[in-house]
């Protein structure tokens, strides 16, 4: 009898399934019912966070969570309306870890990465991890574009200090000893000083992840292969970006050449903690075109 109460139940799944006034999942009004009922869900997030109840909080992450694994395009808008109120909330694991994927899904726009990766210093200095911090920093000073390279020392400045409590001038010489580099006129023994950047080893395991997502495409265009050099540089892997820049520099189209150029610049600041051999390169290219 339960065998048969079985078949039976199967039986009226399938017809409901296939008569074209039954309630499926590809009904186009439950699909709208569904999509409205996220929305409604995603529009009480900022109010639960700045609710001040633990559990309102809570459940304005878990709908964060789940609207970002389901909908990595939108990671910019929630990252935009969400970071902020998440810090304010005191949550600063969940605002850090917002930022990364945040940063991760949009490595070619360097604006956004910046932006992304210097809340995620400051949710995590506010944390108190100081070394995942320094280890955003120097992340952020390896990827950032050539104009955002005094806001990332400046930033990679104050997490040394942090960092060093036992040397408050740390961040000074670190600023110096970029200067220095930065100056045509400065002796080989400043520009060859190891860079205060170098101890710091940033752990890839952040950056894995999307680096062997981009890597199992099955094309990779000339362009794409900017957006995975930004993400070798955030795992502090320079040489292995430079390949990938160089291949850019070999198959872009003139009125693109200057990303790989800058690429390339990036590479050369991320392996030698100053901007002097960057600096150099971007002049010789400079060069070629006049």
């Amino acid at each position: 009898m339960k065998r048969q109460i079985l078949l039976i139940a199967s039986v009226a799944l399938l017809l409901m399934s296939k008569c074209p006034t039954g309630w499926t999942a590809d009904d186009p009004k439950v699909v709208a019912a569904a999509a409205a009922a996220k929305e409604a869900k995603l529009k009480a997030v900022t109010s639960q966070l700045t609710s001040g109840d633990a559990q309102q909080i809570n459940d304005a992450i878990k709908t964060i969570n789940e609207a970002a694994a389901d909908e990595s395009r939108r990671l910019q808008e929630f990252f935009d309306k969400w970071s902020a109120p998440l810090l304010l909330a005191k949550r600063y694991d969940d605002a850090a870890a917002l930022a990364l994927a945040c940063a991760l899904n949009s490595a070619g726009t360097l604006s956004t990465v910046e932006n992304a990766l210097r809340l995620r210093v400051r949710a995590l200095l506010n944390a108190g991890k100081i070394d995942d911090a320094l280890q955003t920093a120097k992340s952020l000073y390896n990827a950032c574009s050539l104009p955002g390279t005094s806001a990332a020392i400046e930033l990679a400045a104050q997490v040394l200090v942090q960092a060093h409590k036992d040397d408050p001038a740390i961040g000074k010489k670190f600023k110096l000893q970029q200067l220095a580099a930065a100056d045509t006129n400065a002796t080989v023994a400043v520009t060859n000083a190891p860079s205060l950047l170098a101890g710091i080893k940033v752990n890839p395991q952040a950056y894995q992840e999307a680096i062997d997502r981009q890597l199992k495409r099955d094309t990779i265009t000339a362009r794409s292969l900017l957006g995975l050099g930004t993400l070798y540089l955030l795992a502090d892997q320079p040489d292995r970006a430079e390949e990938l820049y160089k291949q850019a520099y070999d198959t872009l189209e003139l009125y693109e050449l200057g990303q790989a150029i800058e690429g390339l610049a990036r590479t050369y600041r991320a392996k030698d903690g100053n901007v002097r051999r960057a600096n150099a390169y971007i002049i010789a290219e400079r060069s070629k075109v006049q």
